[in-house]
């Protein structure tokens, strides 16, 4: 049995709506820059609401014929704002409905729903603690995660119905505003910013006289896989919920990077760096003005984070340019001070984005227009401006291992690797030094595993010393 019942794009508006609703401001929800610091990498809707939306399709259409016993929900795949999703019934019993949600032709949610009837009785409250949700997500250390505990203020029940008729008729209005605030508990107070929510299974309980909250515990941290098992109870329902804490990724500043830097040993150098604003191309950044050199850092959306670098180097060794790597170069650039003649070229999509299917056309052409044709179109309009250009070109070892599930991106850097050899040998004007890359630790590859990954800035900064070795020098790169 696989029958659709509905079709829903969560847009943003969506994603703001509920986060008002809730509380739960998490970036990874609504802040389209800094959603591209998780492993998202661009806004997903909160689990808790495709659950709610998907539970109140059920009830209206009437796929759910008796009283509802308990909930549980398993959270396996983003769904993306903008994304078109699909509701499918897959089983149905008299005493349960199992349902999923679909989302990029991939099942993202999925809900178990037991029928029967009566109601649990109240589970007491598992802390005396007043917690408020903060205005931003906490930050945690994840041993402080361990004793996690306390009693979340009550949710208004109207708002909650509003968006949710069909579950408040049936379960009480108070009680889905419960299930609704469990979206705030994981993604702003625990774990908080770092949080991925895994899943919930929550029991309809009774309301007893000093349960009217929803209280919370920690009951289990496993840091091998930086799980939590969280006890939930109060507001008529009880459970569990699972989340995942994300390993925190450190970013030197300046002067942490001027440590490692000796003075004045990239006076001379006046770099572009596009992709600056954040990763390997921040860290780019701050080793070339550390060392007495100046950048202009580009960036396509997070302007935000590019001035903070800006300000953080210093006028004087640091301007700024918008730039989209897959449009023509050379306008962009117009601005562009004459005397760059060092490219460092991190543009890049998101790379670890989920997918159906092994191969995916669209997506090898996204990597493209961006590894191919927009170095390729960067590099002319500079060599143009300057006469020469010595230029970095940050392939990937993923060329020769060729990991599961990134096909698309191994093909695309491969095609990059044979333009920048062929631009070595046929353009005197251009040197290209390729390197291939390993997995380096920024908060964009952050994951829920310690993956073993090289330091940003111990990878770059031979990079960088090389590159100031070559100006001056004819214009021939070499690829490793």
């Amino acid at each position: 049995m696989r029958d659709q019942i509905r079709t829903r794009v969560f847009a943003a508006a969506d994603q703001a709506r509920f986060a008002q609703l809730s509380g739960d401001a998490n970036p990874m929800h609504v802040d389209p820059v800094l959603a591209r610091r998780t492993p998202a990498g661009a806004p997903v809707a909160h689990g808790v609401h495709a659950a709610l939306w998907a539970l109140d399709a059920l009830l209206a259409e009437r796929r759910i014929a008796g009283p509802i016993a308990s909930l549980a929900a398993r959270f396996s795949k983003f769904v993306y704002a903008g994304a078109e999703t699909a509701l499918f019934v897959v089983r149905q019993t008299p005493s349960s409905v199992r349902a999923e949600l679909e989302a990029d032709g991939m099942t993202a949610v999925r809900l178990d729903v037991q029928l029967a009837d009566g109601v649990a009785d109240a589970v007491p409250p598992l802390s005396a603690r007043d917690v408020a949700v903060p205005a931003q997500p906490a930050v945690h250390e994840f041993n402080a995660l361990r004793s996690c505990a306390g009693v979340l203020p009550r949710l208004a029940s109207e708002p909650a119905a509003l968006m949710f008729p069909h579950a408040a008729e049936h379960l009480g209005a108070a009680r889905v505003a419960s299930i609704v605030q469990l979206s705030a508990l994981v993604g702003m107070v625990c774990p908080g910013l770092r949080a991925i929510f895994g899943g919930m299974d929550v029991r309809v309980a009774r309301e007893a006289p000093g349960s009217e909250r929803v209280s919370f515990a920690v009951t289990n941290a496993d840091e091998r896989v930086r799980m939590l098992t969280i006890a939930i109870a109060g507001g008529g329902i009880a459970g569990e919920l699972t989340a995942f804490a994300r390993q925190p990724a450190a970013e030197l500043d300046l002067a942490g990077v001027a440590r490692q830097v000796r003075p004045g040993e990239f006076a001379g150098t006046t770099a572009l760096i596009v992709g600056g604003s954040r990763g390997l191309g921040a860290t780019t950044a701050r080793a070339i003005a550390a060392g007495g050199g100046r950048v202009v850092i580009t960036y396509m959306h997070g302007e935000r984070d590019a001035r903070a670098i800006a300000n953080e180097l210093g006028p004087a060794c640091c301007g700024v340019l918008q730039y989209d790597a897959r449009a023509p170069a050379a306008p962009q650039l117009a601005a562009l001070e004459p005397d760059v003649s060092q490219l460092y070229y991190f543009a890049t999509p998101h790379i670890f984005r989920q997918k159906a299917g092994w191969w995916e056309p669209g997506r090898f052409a996204e990597f493209c227009a961006v590894y191919v044709d927009g170095f390729a179109s960067t590099c002319t309009a500079l060599r143009e401006r300057s006469g020469a250009l010595t230029a970095f070109y940050p392939s990937s070892v993923a060329v020769g291992e060729r990991p599961r599930d990134m096909t698309e991106y191994s093909l695309a850097k491969a095609a990059g690797e044979m333009l920048c050899a062929d631009m070595n040998r046929f353009e005197p004007g251009i040197g290209v030094v390729v390197k291939r890359l390993p997995r380096i630790a920024t908060d964009q590859t952050a994951t829920l595993l310690a993956v073993p990954a090289a330091d940003a800035l111990e990878t770059m900064l031979p990079i960088v010393r090389e590159l100031h070795a070559l100006a001056g020098q004819p214009r021939r790169g070499r690829a490793e």
